[in-house]
């Protein structure tokens, strides 16, 4: 907690104008010959239409300045949905409840063989809905970043419908296009779900597709090995 309080009070310091016009005045001269420079990347928060935001700017710091190397912090995010959001969003009206589960290492394997994606989590976090659906959240990588995301399961184990709650990346946002998730729609444990094949791809933002598809994929085997 000490580093991230003399972390905020050094951000709240120097805006990005201001190192430059120190940096101008030469205050910072005895530190650039005693130093080396390090990168330090300042993180905004603004909210917009509900949408919470952050953006970043790259910033020249000696490292005396740190009190350790440089922090990474991940350049936007955007958060569209919460858990209770995108409940009522995929399960209007229903009821919900929730019903983690653990994965054996037995089960994890199994998925794992079935989906071709790796498990990284064997804790899942999931709501049981009153129609005998399943509500679940889970997160896959897009290119550096996680993108959380939810998917609502028919009775019969077929996808009703995905949402995007957390987008980090600062490209690849296409994925949340209504066109783009509607084609997950219907898909089962037996569905390829593979880009190009039964899955169109979206110029700019293919690892954010095929990570996500692959995720929806292993919830669908998931579902087969420990729910069904």
């Amino acid at each position: 907690m000490g580093l991230l309080s003399n972390f905020d009070q050094l951000t709240c310091a120097l805006s990005l104008s201001s190192v430059r016009r120190i940096y101008q005045a030469g205050d910072l001269a005895d530190d650039l010959v005693k130093c080396r420079l390090v990168v330090l990347r300042i993180k905004i928060g603004f909210p917009r239409q509900g949408v919470i935001m952050r953006t970043a700017q790259w910033i020249w710091l000696p490292a005396a300045c740190l009190p350790v190397a440089a922090i990474s912090i991940p350049a936007y995010a955007a958060t569209y949905l919460t858990v209770e959001q995108a409940q009522q969003t995929i399960f209007p009206g229903e009821k919900l409840a929730p019903a983690n589960i653990m994965l054996t290492n037995e089960q994890a394997r199994e998925i794992e063989r079935r989906s071709d994606a790796n498990v990284r989590r064997k804790d899942i976090k999931l709501w049981k809905v009153a129609n005998g659906g399943y509500f679940i959240v889970d997160e896959v990588v897009g290119k550096h970043e996680f993108i959380t995301y939810a998917v609502g399961l028919n009775a019969d184990g077929t996808v009703k419908q995905i949402e995007i709650m957390t987008y980090r990346e600062s490209y690849g946002y296409e994925v949340r296009n209504a066109d783009w998730r509607a084609q997950l729609a219907g898909k089962n444990a037996a569905a390829p779900l593979k880009l190009n094949k039964d899955i169109k791809n979206i110029s700019g933002a293919t690892l954010s597709c095929r990570h996500i598809a692959d995720g929806v994929k292993r919830i669908l085997a998931t579902y087969e090995i420990a729910l069904k």
